[in-house]
């Protein structure tokens, strides 16, 4: 009887530890130098699958502002707001620790949907504000690279460097008379990204 009891114990002990440590929910932002697209706060879900292996879904809100003066006219301002969604797959490497504690290397892609608008001040003729709205879909491969903390089972603390390569694959785009820049061309990205979180079983 006694030691029914304790391996109900020992095997209900185990497996409050194995779900503390398999779901996560994570606040992340990532920067990306260089790029006319910033990547604001977002919220990861990471699922860990056995010892050194975890899936990532992530949606963030992408939100900047673009000042040129590239126009016929002055004081061109561009506003794009969107959403990216990010699937990948992490694989720890840290020997001594089970995921999502450690070094990871992770690859993934991310899909973007934006919408931009491009006002200025028209100062030839009668002096008018004119505003123009484009959207924008995009696919980007991407390869982090970082460290993800795990504190007592339960919170997660994690920084990387982020690679990936833009591709435009929609757009509808509308711009003043006289410019000549693009908002979203294929560019390769180089950024950073932190996020925290906790496990919820």
């Amino acid at each position: 009887m006694y030691y029914s009891l304790l391996m109900l114990f020992i095997s209900i002990t185990a497996s409050a530890q194995d779900e503390i440590r398999r779901n996560f929910i994570k606040i992340g932002e990532d920067v990306n130098w260089g790029a006319s697209i910033y990547e604001g706060p977002g919220v990861i879900y990471e699922r860990v699958i056995g010892q050194k292996n975890s899936f990532n879904v992530g949606v963030h809100y992408i939100a900047t502002t673009k000042l040129n003066d590239d126009a016929i006219g002055k004081d061109l301002e561009t506003k794009l707001r969107g959403v990216l969604l990010d699937i990948s797959y992490r694989r720890y490497f840290t020997q001594d620790k089970p995921a999502p504690n450690g070094v990871f290397i992770e690859p993934g892609v991310a899909a973007t949907y934006m919408s931009a608008k491009t006002s200025y001040v028209k100062y030839y003729g009668p002096v008018s504000s004119v505003t123009y709205t484009s959207n924008y879909s995009t696919v980007t491969p991407f390869l982090n690279i970082g460290y993800q903390l795990l504190l007592f089972e339960k919170l997660v603390a994690g920084f990387k460097i982020n690679m990936g390569y833009m591709i435009p694959v929609y757009k509808n785009e509308r711009r003043p008379p006289g410019t000549t820049f693009e908002l979203v061309q294929s560019k390769f990205l180089v950024g950073f990204g932190v996020a925290i979180g906790f496990g919820l079983y």
